[in-house]
């Protein structure tokens, strides 16, 4: 997809000078437009120890088999047991943290946030009040270390990530209650579509007779997913799943590979209300069926993963969310915004010449001298035979490890 359609505005019109005189309403609307786009933004959760103590053995579960009346009973049994046992074990030390560790490698929309909040802050007194106004709001979301990551009433989206992909990639039950109370600013989720979910697995125990035996559906779905979601965010109003394999599917052309433009005038009414989420270098669009090549399975599993959650919320005494059926369901598609306006240049190697000026060996200095030993080195080179001289001070088979013998025996 190309860039979106702008207008080219002279360097003359660019400065509003009636600005100043706007009324103060107008003016605070016209900055708070600038840092409305909405973005997405990366980042992990969880402790500095190791997470495989936040999940349980998966032989024993059995949502992935179990339909109808079968699964509604196992989920209660569930919340007797929670209930019996106890609350489940909490995390005090989880914490949310940039997803990458160097700030180069983060391509999060909040550092152009705070790159666009910078900028406003510095025009007058009245800009900065505007902002410091902003981020003393209660329902705007830092990081422990004081940065910011998302305003308050903001369409951000975060991305999430709180297992490791060898445990992401499974259909084990998270056994501990990572909530904290930072997670209830958080209204937008985004996790990442693993396409090994929809593999088959092996047969499972059977939870009522204890069994091993076949079953139906054999896939190994996210139980961890929905329980997640379910125990640590309390106002979640939207969950996005992000599938890195979905492509646009190009109308009126064969070939699926050729993008289409991005241009609203272009866009049917449907495509126009589709969410947009901005980052650096990427742009995540809203997926559906019709538009992008999103899969029957995938479709199902979402299915699956929605109907799961509202049960597991209605059901469980550790879910914490308000009105679980309101909560959207939906996939993004990645496009690529890099645009390289040359090759990569690569450095030349540079070669240091060589001086022949090299210490050589004592040893060596008494073997041959400097006069001997350049000598030698020009007829290295010449290949001439006959112009060995006979004041080179080498004899053939001088000494008893350097024995010269012409003869070939065979």
């Amino acid at each position: 997809m190309t860039s979106d359609f702008r207008f080219s505005i002279p360097d003359i019109l660019r400065t509003f000078t009636m600005f100043p005189s706007l009324p103060a309403e107008i003016r605070q609307e016209i900055w708070h437009s600038v840092i409305s786009e909405p973005g997405i933004h990366f980042v992990k959760f969880g402790d500095e120890d190791s997470k495989l103590t936040w999940v349980s053995r998966p032989s024993q579960r059995l949502e992935s088999a179990v339909e109808g009346w079968h699964y509604q009973a196992l989920v209660k049994q569930r919340a007797r047991r929670e209930r019996r046992e106890g609350s489940l074990k909490r995390i005090p030390d989880a914490r949310l943290t940039p997803l990458e560790s160097n700030h180069r490698a983060d391509i999060s929309h909040y550092k152009a946030l705070r790159e666009e909040l910078a900028k406003i802050s510095a025009v007058c007194k009245e800009s900065a009040s505007f902002v410091s106004s902003l981020l003393s709001r209660p329902g705007t979301l830092t990081f422990e270390s004081g940065g910011l990551l998302s305003l308050q009433d903001s369409q951000d989206v975060v991305y999430v990530e709180y297992f490791p992909m060898g445990i992401y990639q499974t259909g084990c039950a998270l056994a501990v209650d990572p909530f904290r109370p930072e997670l209830e600013k958080i209204r937008r989720v985004a996790v990442r579509f693993c396409h090994q979910w929809q593999h088959d697995e092996l047969p499972v125990r059977c939870a009522f007779c204890r069994q091993v035996h076949t079953s139906g559906t054999r896939k190994s779905y996210p139980t961890h997913l929905y329980q997640f979601l379910a125990r640590c965010f309390p106002n979640l109003e939207q969950v996005w799943l992000i599938d890195y394999f979905l492509r646009p599917m190009a109308v009126g052309n064969s070939d699926s590979s050729v993008p289409k433009k991005d241009n609203d005038a272009a866009k049917g009414p449907v495509e126009r209300n589709l969410h947009k989420f901005l980052c650096h270098g990427r742009i995540y669009h809203e997926a559906t069926p019709g538009l992008w090549n999103v899969k029957a399975d995938s479709m199902e599993l979402k299915t699956w993963l929605q109907e799961r959650f509202v049960r597991y919320a209605k059901n469980s005494s550790h879910s914490r969310v308000n009105g679980p059926e309101k909560v959207k369901f939906g996939f993004l598609a990645c496009d690529w915004q890099y645009q390289y306006t040359s090759p990569p240049v690569t450095a030349e190697r540079k070669i240091s010449k060589c001086s022949s000026r090299y210490k050589r060996p004592a040893s060596l200095l008494k073997r041959f001298p400097p006069k001997a030993y350049n000598r030698m080195e020009d007829l290295r080179y010449s290949g001439d035979a006959s112009k060995v001289q006979t004041d080179i001070p080498f004899v053939f088979g001088q000494g008893r490890y350097h024995e010269f013998n012409p003869e070939l025996r065979l």
